[in-house]
């Protein structure tokens, strides 16, 4: 393990800790500024540094020293609800027959994925999606679409605005699904 001090100030310190294997090779570096607090840390894992208890300090260092925004989300589903999460529904006019034009969200085990179940007379389609991790639960939504027989797929944002996503449409009798928008999730520096 090599340390770096920084600088000689006594209430805040620069450091950098390697952690190395056998072979000489870093493994682990972390930079952080610290109190006095963790300085007097530092020197302990410099004073024992056999490779058990650098790693085991230096992890719980590292831990400690980075922030959650995602609120400890569980990232697969314990319990998958069988019913629709949201549901769109509008009878296509047909004097004959009983057609709809129907498009339905369903869980699956990956809290950032849902089934999306397409049907427009007797043509059916699906396809999962995955909605970005925002750091809070997903709230997918559905909406009526700008054009006929079209229908928005989305989620809402922290503050309750929907998102467009997908879009589920009808073109000459035929069932399509396509992206309209994209998005990414960047972490904080």
């Amino acid at each position: 393990m090599g340390m770096n001090w920084m600088g000689s100030n006594d209430h805040l310190i620069s450091t950098q800790i390697t952690a190395y294997l056998p072979t000489d090779t870093p493994v682990l570096t972390h930079r952080v500024n610290h109190s006095k607090e963790w300085l007097t840390l530092l020197r302990f894992i410099y004073y024992f540094r056999s490779m058990k208890k650098i790693f085991f300090l230096s992890a719980i260092l590292f831990i400690s020293c980075s922030s959650s925004d995602n609120k400890n989300i569980v990232l697969k589903r314990t319990f998958v609800n069988k019913n629709p999460v949201k549901e769109y529904s509008e009878k296509v006019p047909d004097s004959l027959n009983d057609w709809y034009y129907k498009v339905q969200l369903f869980e699956t085990d990956s809290t950032f994925n849902y089934l999306v179940k397409m049907q427009y007379k007797e043509v059916t389609g699906e396809q999962i999606i995955h909605i970005p991790n925002l750091g809070y639960e997903p709230k997918p939504e559905l909406k009526k679409g700008y054009y006929d027989k079209t229908v928005m797929v989305g989620f809402l944002d922290d503050k309750g605005k929907f998102m467009d996503y997908k879009m589920v449409y009808v073109v000459d009798g035929q069932l399509g699904i396509r992206s309209v928008k994209r998005y990414t999730v960047n972490d904080k520096d």
